[in-house]
């Protein structure tokens, strides 16, 4: 008998290529990754306010700091009711006056030094940076500052409890 030339082929099941499939997976594994690590989160931390119903000590009355933030400027307001201290413009460059801001919010830490809250009241369109700018003012207190004592501890920061009134 006679050998064909023919290749005999097999009459079995053939095996899939999965190449391209691992390809695939392996790319939309690596954009997903990719994805979840630029995701960025915007958050202000603030204090929730608190219902205080012990009565307040009748010789002292309370600070109640109040900045109110507009695009025009940065109003200060003390006390019940409110009385406005200091009102502080923008700069020329459009910027608002933080130096002078916290030196000011300095001087009223040095008249109350064990007062910690500060109530912020931004309008509607001021920026998130602007906003913590502000914040950054309020809290932080340098350490080319001058030194607020409360008996004889050494107070670290200025209003670190910060509200926000309108939120």
């Amino acid at each position: 008998m006679l050998k064909s030339s023919r290749k005999q082929t097999s009459t079995g099941p053939k095996a899939l290529n999965l190449t391209s499939v691992m390809d695939a997976i392996f790319i939309l594994l690596f954009y997903f990754i990719m994805f979840l690590s630029f995701e960025v989160y915007k958050e202000i931390s603030s204090v929730a306010p608190i219902i205080d119903e012990s009565q307040p000590k009748e010789d002292k009355k309370p600070l109640a700091l109040n900045l109110k933030i507009t695009p025009e400027g940065i109003s200060v307001f003390t006390g019940v009711p409110a009385v406005l201290q200091k009102t502080f413009n923008k700069n020329l460059d459009g910027k608002y006056d933080l130096e002078n801001l916290h030196l000011f919010l300095i001087e009223i830490k040095k008249k109350n030094p064990s007062d910690k809250l500060c109530i912020l009241e931004p309008d509607e369109e001021i920026t998130y940076e602007d906003i913590v700018a502000v914040m950054d003012a309020a809290r932080i207190l340098h350490n080319t500052d001058d030194s607020i004592y409360v008996g004889d501890k050494k107070v670290e920061e200025l209003f670190s409890e910060i509200v926000f009134a309108n939120i």
